[in-house]
């Protein structure tokens, strides 16, 4: 069994499978700590577990180097949609090298850069609205109210109602409609080339659609799978065999996505995609599940120690014991320290991968 002599320094058995779960890690932080198994006063089982987990999750990952935090992160881009994602907390950085349908992007790291170099010229639209199934007609569109500008001058359009019109669309078949908006606030439909063929994919229903003239509100792709699809007349109701996707924006000025951005909980893609692909990248770091039993595992013996003891030294710094904090966070050749064994964990994934490839291709 491990036994512990002073603040900081533990001696473990690096053949005790003890030591690698929760039980054990917990053990090893009261030993780090100095506060004995029995005092429960000063700190109970369930807050140390709570603590070791949110510093195995969010500390530990960002320190060492390991490929079980490592796998890939895809994102389905369609044409149709707002070219921004939301990132699972699970994330917690992304490598540099990413891809879109196999193509490298570039990545951004300042948001200025990055929004100065793509600005928001979809459209002419200085508060966008929102498109949905029509109220008073589920055949029709309606438009949040939203403000607009045109030859620099401001216009203010209120919540309305827009018919579909144009070619019948086959069935199974994706077809698609701009909505445009004048200085007067008169809406224009505007169907893609071929509605009355169809086209396969909603991409390339939207890529069909004319060049705006107008102040670019929105488009709608729509399919029914069921039945033909007769605009202002069929329902856009997607209970049944209809599906229909509302987007802002002109869609003639979307492009290929040559750029990302992630900030905060939030991946930025531009220009905003004309067709349909996946993002993909490597993940550097990616947080682990919570050791959720007192059997439940980490990696190794190495990890159990720098655990117990990089939460006894947060532990420690935040009651304000600086003293003791920084002889548990201690150096590389201090043993027993948690730089120590974040030092040792790092060198034995470095000799393993020596002479190794590890940036996988994307």
């Amino acid at each position: 069994m491990a036994t512990g002599s002073g603040t900081g320094t533990i001696v473990g058995d690096p053949t005790s499978t003890a030591y690698e779960q929760l039980q054990g890690i917990r053990s090893k932080f009261r030993i780090a700590a100095g506060i004995p198994t029995s005092d429960t006063d000063t700190i109970d089982d369930d807050t140390i577990d709570i603590l070791i987990n949110d510093f195995y999750r969010t500390v530990l990952p960002n320190d060492i180097t390991s490929d079980v935090f490592e796998s890939d992160f895809t994102q389905a881009i369609t044409a149709v949609d707002s070219g921004e994602y939301s990132l699972s907390a699970t994330i917690l950085e992304v490598l540099q090298r990413a891809t879109f349908n196999h193509v490298e992007l570039d990545q951004y790291y300042d948001k200025n850069a990055f929004f100065e170099a793509y600005p928001s010229t979809e459209h002419t639209i200085e508060t966008a609205t929102i498109l949905s199934i029509g109220v008073s007609s589920t055949s029709a569109i309606t438009n949040s109210a939203f403000q607009y500008i045109i030859a620099g001058k401001t216009y203010l359009k209120a919540t309305a109602e827009t018919e579909l019109s144009g070619d019948t669309v086959p069935q199974s078949k994706y077809g698609a409609w701009m909505l445009t908006i004048d200085a007067d606030g008169t809406f224009t439909v505007t169907p893609a080339g071929d509605n009355a063929t169809g086209y396969n994919t909603a991409a390339l229903a939207m890529q069909a659609i004319p060049n705006a003239s107008e102040a670019a509100v929105g488009y709608i792709t729509v399919i029914n799978t069921g039945a033909t699809f007769v605009p202002g007349t069929t329902s856009l109701s997607t209970g049944g065999t209809v599906t229909a996707t509302y987007t802002d924006g002109n869609p003639n000025l979307r492009s290929k996505p040559l750029a990302f951005l992630i900030d905060g909980r939030k991946l930025f893609i531009r220009p905003k995609s004309d067709d349909n692909g996946l993002f993909r990248s490597k993940l550097m770091v990616q947080a682990p599940s919570d050791l959720s039993s007192d059997t439940a595992s980490v990696f190794n013996e190495l990890w159990g120690n720098a655990i117990a003891i990089g939460v006894a030294a947060e532990y420690w710094n935040q009651r304000g014991d600086i003293e003791k904090a920084a002889k548990l966070t201690g150096s590389s050749s201090m043993s027993g320290t948690y730089q120590f064994y974040i030092t040792r964990i790092n060198r034995t994934w470095y000799r393993k991968n020596k002479g190794r490839n590890t940036t996988s291709a994307l």
